[in-house]
């Protein structure tokens, strides 16, 4: 059976047939009240008039068994959430099947591709198969839904990894992405983006109320003794702040893909688009998780340390100034497992380079595969988005509980897909949205220092 966009394409052309006769039966040289130049073009006319009326009534009648699918779809989803149906040992019905037969609902990524692919399939043409939709009520999604809402948990942030693919019209473009031959391979350019995603603790809420943090400095208090039967002293008042998370909303911007792209693209545009949204919002995380004012906007790591060590030069590091970054932070966030050094690849590259009064250097490379490099045992974390060399005054390390900064996420990742926005452009439009705030807890004791070159 012809797929609703199949349907639309022949109605266009057979519509195109039916108005190619207009001019021949519109020539005012001739009257009368049958204007048709001969039988043979009359008979044409009547034969693409025939076929639109055709797939005219053959649309309504696709049309509205999608709607009925779709209201099926739904109220299968509310009788059955989980999105199970009973076959024998619980698998989904249609659940999608490697090539030996074995059912791949374990593996959760390649549900969560096809999910979305369905759910753009869905959107863009009401073409989504059954294996679609088992696969989108596995991982958790209404495929029929007018968006798609990416749950961003601590492990998803961290698996972000940049890029761009050009997809306009123009020089360097999709069309670049539509098969002659073709290479089955797409080059991506690739930025680094990963840093405080990898460390802040992640707080994902329902709603978008505000969300009180408090804080109390008890550290000045001490306990004492007391004699027997001796009135207990009072103790000094608590004094409580707080610091209020909020919800401010980041967008991707629009993306448009024409419809030639959507249908000719050797790649699938419906996975790679909210995948590439993804990461530009990714990297404006980053950036206000680094360095974002706290004033109206997130507050980043450098905004919020407190200076731990003033470099004895204004272009070099030393081995020195690391060890007096660290020792700056307070032994109870020192030793947490949370502890780590943050820093820009560049000012890596110059740490490499130090050696400590013996000639040892000061990285030490990890001897475990997937595991960060240290600094005397102090874990390492990347963030392209600080100073990345030794300037005067720059910010060039963090030491300290890095898991101080808390990120928090209303829900996650909303994506869209209209074809309606840019209709007379003939573009599908992709766009998402993220929810979110940040702040780093201190309440009093500093878990967080920096090193900033001299002046």
């Amino acid at each position: 059976m012809p797929s609703l966009l199949e349907l639309r394409e022949a109605r266009d052309d057979a519509k195109k047939d039916v108005l190619n006769c207009r001019d021949a039966f519109s020539d005012p040289d001739r009257g009368g009240a049958d204007t048709w130049p001969d039988d043979a073009t009359r008979d044409a006319f009547d034969a693409a008039d025939k076929k639109l009326r055709g797939l005219d009534a053959e649309l309504r009648k696709a049309e509205k068994s999608d709607e009925v699918r779709k209201r099926f779809a739904e109220l299968e989803a509310e009788a059955d959430p989980s999105g199970r149906g009973d076959d024998s040992g619980g698998r989904l019905r249609n659940q999608p099947l490697d090539a030996g037969g074995t059912p791949i609902g374990g593996d959760r990524s390649k549900l969560r591709s096809q999910a979305i692919v369905g759910w753009m399939r869905n959107r863009f043409d009401g073409s989504a198969s059954e294996d679609d939709r088992a696969a989108a009520r596995e991982v958790g999604f209404n495929i029929d839904a007018r968006e798609i809402r990416l749950e961003l948990d601590a492990q998803r942030m961290r698996s972000f990894q940049s890029g761009r693919r050009a997809l306009s019209t123009d020089g360097g473009s999709a069309g670049a992405t539509i098969p002659e031959g073709f290479i089955p391979r797409l080059e991506q350019a690739t930025l680094s983006f990963e840093g405080p995603t990898q460390t802040a603790e992640i707080m994902t809420t329902a709603t978008a109320n505000d969300l009180p943090y408090p804080m109390v400095n008890n550290t000045a208090n001490v306990a004492g003794y007391v004699d027997e039967n001796t009135d207990v002293a009072d103790a000094p008042d608590q004094v409580f702040t707080q610091k209020v998370l909020g919800a401010r909303k980041i967008t991707s911007g629009l993306f448009p893909v024409s419809h030639e792209i959507m249908r000719d693209s050797a790649f699938n545009i419906g996975v790679l688009a909210p995948q590439m949204l993804g990461e530009q919002i990714g990297r404006f995380l980053n950036e206000k998780l680094t360095n974002g004012t706290g004033s109206g906007e997130m507050e980043g790591l450098v905004t919020a340390a407190v200076s731990g060590k003033v470099a004895g030069s204004a272009t070099v590091i030393t081995f020195d100034d690391v060890i007096d970054l660290i020792y700056s932070v307070d032994p109870s966030y020192r030793n947490r497992t949370g502890f780590a050094l943050m820093m820009h690849d560049g000012i890596q590259r110059d740490l490499m380079k130090i050696k400590d009064s013996d000639g040892n250097y000061l990285w030490q490379p990890s001897n475990q595969a997937g595991q960060p490099p240290t600094v005397r045992g102090r874990r390492i974390v990347t963030n392209q988005h600080m100073a990345d060399a030794a300037v005067a005054g720059a910010t060039t390390m963090l030491a300290g509980d890095l898991s101080m900064q808390k990120l928090r996420l209303v829900r996650g990742m909303r994506t869209l897909m209209s074809t309606d926005f840019k209709l007379n452009l003939d573009q599908t439009v992709f766009v998402s949205f993220l929810e979110g705030d940040a702040r780093v807890i201190d309440a009093g004791t500093n878990p967080i220092k920096k090193l900033v070159q001299a002046p």
